[in-house]
């Protein structure tokens, strides 16, 4: 919080704050009841009262981080740093960084990865770009869950790990978090490894993802990404990469990436 208030200054003089808000302890009263689900939902409606004031959304970030409601102290804590220049970014405390990078869904998710043969940090990446961790995100394409895998797909994923096919099972975190990383790593093995042209296909297509890559002429990373010829797939592999590295960088130890996250 002092950090926050040396880089822009404190609250205005009268301004209400999230941390009196009757809606934060109803939350907590409703965590004390076991109803967690409607915790989360008060909680989250508090943080949109609040989307334009920085302090009060790291108020909540905290407070959502200190019961356990991690996805919350994650949409707060974005939201802090998105309201930031690039610049003042640099000197952002680890915890609020983390907070926005969190390590959701335990030893799972990690067990989950290592069995599928992903890097665990990779998969966090892309399932905090593919649905910012909203288990019941459902796309404009009908793609489902959190790692938005379509139900054709689905069904050739499922037989591929010898699993009965259910499209409801894609809104179970688990069973979405299997599929996605057993199709992700289907593309790395596909593409021998490289991880820019197995995001491209996940998010483009295998077909496309092939083109990309034939039509390469200049090498690296940058090379690959620059013959990619759909906006969207494009600014996907570049995000999922940039997510990747400050992963990288907050749990493994690796250099800050180069610029802030956009």
């Amino acid at each position: 919080r002092l950090w926050l208030q040396s880089i822009i200054g404190g609250r205005a003089p009268g301004q209400r704050r999230a941390l009196d808000d009757g809606r934060l302890a109803t939350a907590l009263a409703l965590l004390g009841a076991n109803e967690r689900e409607v915790a989360r939902s008060t909680l989250f409606d508090l943080r949109w009262s609040f989307s334009h004031s920085s302090h009060d959304l790291l108020d909540i970030a905290i407070a959502a981080s200190d019961v356990g409601l991690d996805d919350v102290a994650f949409s707060a804590a974005t939201s802090v740093l998105a309201l930031l220049t690039p610049q003042q970014r640099l000197g952002t405390p680890l915890a609020i960084e983390r907070l926005s990078y969190p390590l959701l869904f335990g030893d799972d998710f990690r067990a989950i990865a290592v069995d599928a043969g992903v890097p665990p940090l990779l998969l966090l990446a892309l399932v905090r770009e593919e649905t910012a961790f909203n288990p019941d995100a459902v796309s404009f394409a009908d793609a489902v869950g959190l790692t938005q895998v379509i139900g054709p797909t689905g069904e050739q994923i499922a037989a591929t790990l010898g699993v009965p096919w259910r499209p409801s099972d894609l809104l179970i975190p688990d069973r979405s978090l299997r599929f996605g990383a057993s199709y992700l790593a289907d593309q790395i093995e596909r593409f021998d490894g490289n991880i820019f042209a197995a995001l491209s296909a996940y998010n483009g297509g295998p077909h496309n993802a092939a083109r990309w890559l034939e039509a390469q002429w200049w090498p690296g990373a940058a090379g690959y990404i620059a013959t990619i010829d759909f906006s969207e797939t494009r600014r996907y592999v570049e995000r999922v990469i940039e997510q990747y590295a400050w992963y990288r960088h907050l749990y493994a130890g690796l250099r800050r990436p180069r610029f802030a996250d956009r």
